[in-house]
């Protein structure tokens, strides 16, 4: 799989990673979008360092500086506990085998609610009869951007699909969460990382995901 963290050979890997469908790390336009359909806020594109202190990332992760940009949701007023925003991917055509979705995220703050990952199927042209969440973190997860990684069961992928980030705002301004360098791997599966992501095994703590070790791609 594709898994990248090595900060000197990003730039390079990218041009392999670009070969991938879903791609959207927030330099250019993309095929995922914010969706009105049951949210309160959408995602904002920002570069640098966001407006809140002790909160969000300091840059985005395909640059590692302040021009690079990626997605977040804003924490401070008029936003309340429990809203939640929506960011949803292109429709991607029916598959035989497991799919693949990689991305990155940054939840650094005392007020982080919570990010999820869904798969949505039975899509029409204006609507979407089912979700599934396959994908869960909650609180605090450390000053430092880190991969995540959701297997896509062909159970779902045998329908025409969608994938969609939630972002839940926590408890106060201290909450924004980011994301970035999204990619979708249509050919194969992929191990959900962290473990501890996956809906049934409950949720993350700050000592789960400082133990939690990233692979390095070996081209």
């Amino acid at each position: 799989m594709f898994i990248v963290c090595h900060n000197l050979s990003w730039v390079w890997e990218k041009k392999f990673w670009l070969n991938f469908t879903g791609v959207c790390d927030f330099e250019s336009s993309c095929s995922w979008s914010n969706t009105q359909l049951n949210d309160n806020f959408d995602w904002l594109v920002s570069s640098g360092k966001t407006t809140s202190q002790f909160t969000g990332p300091p840059f985005d992760h395909t640059y590692q500086n302040s021009s690079g940009h990626y997605i977040f949701i804003e924490s401070s007023a008029p936003r309340v506990q429990g809203d939640k925003a929506r960011y949803v991917s292109q429709a991607f055509p029916v598959q035989s085998n497991d799919a693949c979705l990689s991305f990155y995220f940054y939840m650094y703050g005392n007020d982080i609610g919570s990010l999820s990952v869904y798969v949505l199927t039975n899509t029409t042209a204006d609507s979407v009869t089912n979700e599934a969440r396959l994908w869960k973190l909650s609180g605090a997860a450390g000053n430092s951007w880190q991969q995540g990684q959701m297997n896509i069961p062909s159970q779902y992928t045998s329908k025409p699909f969608q994938l969609m980030f939630e972002g839940i705002r926590g408890n106060g301004y201290r909450g924004d969460i980011a994301v970035d360098d999204i990619s979708v791997d249509l050919t194969s599966g992929c191990t959900t990382s962290p473990d501890f992501a996956k809906p049934q095994s409950g949720m993350s703590t700050v000592s789960q995901l400082k133990s939690y070790s990233i692979k390095v791609l070996v081209i």
